[in-house]
């Protein structure tokens, strides 16, 4: 996924999130409506198979490719046979889309634009070449679909592997009892990493215990608080160490994380989506999920809720949860919203001390001195990138794949890779073999890609008009010279 997320794709993504929660508020059974219960359940069930579809295509509208309309096409696709088939084979393990709509995003990968897009003249289609050139390209395309076909299923299958092996472990731990503490305390994030896949329907076999186990009580409750207070805190936080459109982004997460708490289906998409853009963020979640549960246990926290009303598919809380909030249970929130906090203001120190000697003000000699930044102009840009690689004349080839820009270069030790990593948006990688840079540019790449290009023509007509110095005949006349000298 891309570093840069502006607010039209904040938008986007977040909209189908907003849309369920309306729709999960209006169709509450504990309201009143006009319509039937037939009708009312069919249209809940309807907007919670629809509008994840919708989510999945704005997560590949992120993605740059050469034909949008295949690509929504394809994602829409995906997401529905999974769905339809999802549903019908494994009920019981696949409780939410989420891991539909993750599978159905894995093709925009194949889809990305091809690095040469020129089209052969139909005059060429007679000859050999050209017909071998066909014959090449249908078996890339052929490539394409067969992985178009087996990249969402294999991916789909194997999140499912990892939730029936979790669901086993939960089984073989807790049948003989929930004593051990090693165990229990990863039973919370075990259940918050399944809810973000959308097979949490492993940890409903434990409601078939004793409900009145503390144990259990407290698994439950860590489980709840974390997605129903740490995870709208720790995004929060996260915005404050956030720049730009990524505040934006985080704040408005988080927002929706307030607004979808209590929606199953929508919190298991809101995990995806902080698992996917802020893994960092996601780690300290399950990590805080942990600490939580042993809160929870020390503080000896009465149940909030239990495994059979947490997440199935909504959430439900006990009735003196919501007007007994005091004592232990208000110990056990504000341990929610800090731990995660905490967890995040100590990443971000460790980050920021380790990024800190690279946070140089860098200077071109002989001239003003203007900030080099990631968002500057595709100009400054340009230059940046001639210097550190070390002139035009090291520079071989280049073209972009999507945002990040790959340049071949004549000799990789003359090139500055701390000078590169000014203007990239990611970590630049190296390939030794085939002498390539590979680096992000962000929204410039286009421009960039052609000012390095105009520039290389340019050198290259040059060198066509520029008459070769033939040195050998200079050589010769030399050692004539020095033959008579000394006859």
């Amino acid at each position: 996924m891309y570093n840069k997320v502006n607010f039209t794709d904040s938008v986007l993504l977040l909209l189908p999130l907003c849309l369920l929660a309306l729709c999960s508020y209006a169709l509450d059974q504990r309201f009143s409506h006009e319509i039937s219960e037939e009708l009312r359940e069919f249209l809940l069930q309807a907007s919670r198979a629809i509008l994840p579809a919708f989510m999945a295509m704005a997560t590949a509208f992120l993605v740059p490719t050469s034909n949008r309309g295949l690509q929504l096409w394809v994602v829409a696709l995906c997401y529905t046979l999974l769905y339809s088939a999802a549903r019908w084979w494994f009920p019981n393990l696949v409780y939410y889309p989420t891991a539909c709509v993750i599978s159905a995003v894995t093709p925009v990968l194949l889809l990305l634009p091809e690095q040469n897009t020129g089209t052969l003249p139909d005059r060429e289609l007679l000859n050999p070449e050209a017909r071998h050139y066909s014959l090449d390209k249908l078996k890339e395309h052929l490539g394409i679909l067969a992985g178009i076909i087996l990249l969402p299923l294999i991916t789909c299958l194997l999140m499912m592997a990892i939730a029936s092996q979790i669901e086993r472990l939960v089984a073989l731990t807790f049948n003989d009892g929930v004593e051990d503490v090693i165990f229990a305390t990863l039973a919370a994030p075990a259940f918050t990493s399944l809810m973000t896949l959308g097979f949490n329907g492993a940890f409903f076999t434990m409601s078939t215990l004793d409900p009145a186990a503390l144990v259990i009580g407290h698994i439950a409750d860590s489980a709840m608080l974390t997605c129903l207070i740490s995870l709208p805190a720790v995004l929060l936080c996260k915005s404050l160490f956030c720049q730009g459109s990524w505040r934006l982004f985080t704040a408005l997460m988080a927002f929706c994380a307030l607004l979808v708490s209590h929606v199953g289906t929508c919190v298991s998409l809101e995990l995806a989506l902080v698992m996917l853009f802020l893994p960092g963020t996601f780690c300290s979640l399950l990590v805080s999920s942990a600490l939580l549960y042993l809160c929870c246990s020390a503080l000896n926290c009465p149940a909030l809720t239990s495994l059979t009303t947490l997440y199935r598919p909504d959430l439900i809380l006990y009735e003196q949860a919501l007007t007994d909030l005091r004592g232990t249970t208000l110990y056990c929130a504000l341990a929610a919203a800090l731990l995660p906090v905490s967890l995040m203001c100590f990443l971000e120190l460790i980050r920021g001390t380790r990024l800190l000697p690279l946070k140089v003000e860098h200077k071109t000699p002989n001239t003003p001195s203007y900030p080099i930044s990631r968002d500057g102009s595709a100009d400054l840009q340009s230059f940046v990138l001639l210097r550190s690689l070390g002139g035009l004349n090291n520079l071989r080839e280049v073209f972009r794949q999507g945002r990040e820009l790959v340049l071949k270069v004549a000799d990789l030790q003359t090139v500055s890779l701390s000078s590169v990593q000014t203007i990239s948006n990611s970590r630049v990688r190296l390939d030794h073999q085939s002498l390539c840079l590979i680096c992000d540019v962000g929204e410039n790449c286009y421009l960039i890609e052609k000012r390095l290009q105009n520039m290389l023509k340019d050198r290259s007509s040059d060198d066509r008009y520029s008459q070769p110095f033939n040195i050998g005949s200079y050589v010769r006349i030399r050692e004539l010279i020095n033959s008579t000298a000394q006859d």
